[in-house]
C-alpha cells in the first residue's frame, strides 16, 4: 500500500527503526506538488522488486535530500541523507529577501515616529 501512496498519491511514511526517525516524504521537486511524481523522485521501473525514490526537505534546519530504495515484498531498504545544496541556496534567497522586506518595513516604521506627517 505504501508502494501505491509513493506513485499516485505523492508521499510514503518511512521509519529508521534503530534510530527510532520517523519521515513522512514527499515526492515532488521543490517547485510544488505536481499531478503525479517523475521518475526522477519515486521509480517503480528500474528494478521490478524495488521502489527507488528521493525526497527533498528540511530536517533540524538543515535542507538534505534522502535517497534510496525499498524492497517491495520485504517493505525493508536502505536510504541515506545528503546535504542539498540547491534546495539551501533556495532557502537562503528566500530568508534574505523576508529579512530585507523585515528591514525596510522596520525603517518606514522609524521615520513615521520620527516625522508622523
Amino acid at each position: 500500500s505504501s508502494g501505491i501512496n509513493a506513485e499516485y498519491g505523492g508521499h510514503a511514511c518511512v521509519a529508521f527503526l534503530h534510530t527510532g526517525v520517523n519521515l513522512m516524504l514527499q515526492f515532488y521537486p521543490p517547485s510544488g506538488p505536481t499531478d503525479k511524481p517523475t521518475k526522477e523522485y519515486v521509480d517503480f521501473e528500474k528494478d521490478p522488486t524495488k521502489v527507488v525514490m528521493k525526497s527533498r526537505f528540511i530536517m533540524n534546519g538543515v535542507c538534505v535530500q534522502l535517497k534510496g530504495w525499498v524492497d517491495l515484498k520485504r517493505l525493508d531498504g536502505i536510504a541515506r541523507l545528503e546535504f542539498d545544496y540547491d534546495l539551501a541556496d533556495q532557502e537562503d534567497r528566500v530568508v534574505r529577501a523576508r529579512l530585507r522586506e523585515y528591514e525596510e518595513r522596520q525603517i518606514k516604521n522609524e521615520f513615521h515616529w520620527l516625522d508622523p506627517s
